[in-house]
């Protein structure tokens, strides 16, 4: 199948796969492509996040006093959640693909905005295929940066170490950043209001 032909592409080989799409029109191959894949990633989250609900974190907050969700009620509201996401994943797409085509003309990018988008689509290919496995999803969203990287180098034209430069200090900064926050919420008083709720 095609759709795993590429992605096996793009993993393996992301600068042979990137100079062979410069040449692919339009929106639809990738926007199929990002459809499947964010369809096979939320899927697999769904699954993944049920099985650890009923083996790992029910378990552990039964041990430690506190009330695990009703399994019914639970996935009634994380399906409907998934789905949501899911959906709005697919409209966001758009909107990324502008944000970081509007970032890549900043810095000499030579293609129009299907391009970028391409290369957007194509690079979150192992955030969709690993980004739902624990302690994976780290990892694929770094290899996702990578493929920005190496898609913008070879279909918009701009020097690798710039490109380099473009994703990777901003990718940083946000690792950076959401580590704060989060030290900052397991220390706050938020956290004690939320395991308080949690009690039985």
């Amino acid at each position: 199948m095609e759709i795993f032909r590429r992605s096996w592409g793009v993993i393996s080989d992301p600068s042979r796969f990137f100079s062979k799409i410069k040449k692919e029109k339009g929106l639809k191959k990738a926007f199929t492509y990002f459809f499947v894949l964010s369809l096979f990633g939320t899927v697999m989250s769904f699954a993944a996040n049920e099985m650890l609900l009923d083996y790992v974190y029910g378990p552990l907050m039964n041990a430690y006093g506190f009330s695990a969700p009703q399994q019914e009620v639970s996935q009634q509201i994380v399906g409907t959640w998934y789905a949501i996401m899911f959906f709005s994943g697919l409209l966001i797409s758009f909107l990324m693909a502008g944000l970081i085509h509007l970032w890549i003309m900043l810095f000499g990018g030579k293609e129009e905005y299907e391009k970028t988008y391409q290369i957007y689509a194509y690079s979150k290919t192992p955030s969709f295929l690993f980004g739902w496995i624990p302690f994976f999803s780290v990892l694929a969203e770094a290899y996702h940066v990578v493929l920005l990287i190496a898609g913008t180098h070879k279909i918009q034209g701009i020097e690798r170490n710039r490109a380099i430069w473009m994703f990777a200090v901003p990718y940083l900064i946000y690792i950076a950043v959401s580590i704060i926050f989060l030290m900052q919420f397991m220390n706050s008083d938020a956290m004690s209001v939320f395991l308080t709720n949690s009690t039985i």
